[in-house]
């Protein structure tokens, strides 16, 4: 089992990584199923959320 280590995101880090989970996503998601498009809108709305919590 691997460890986890919590990382501290800067602001901008954070809209890095959120755009380019995104940009992935997106480009995979005429392929995804319902459950992982569903999944794909929760996993943005969890950046979104820390995104404002930032800000």
């Amino acid at each position: 089992m691997s460890k986890t280590k919590k990382v501290e995101l800067t602001h901008r880090e954070m809209e890095y990584l959120e755009d380019a989970v995104i940009f992935f996503l997106q480009s995979k998601e005429n392929h995804l199923s319902i459950h992982a498009k569903e999944d794909f809108h929760a996993i943005t709305n969890k950046f979104y959320l820390a995104r404002r919590r930032v800000e």
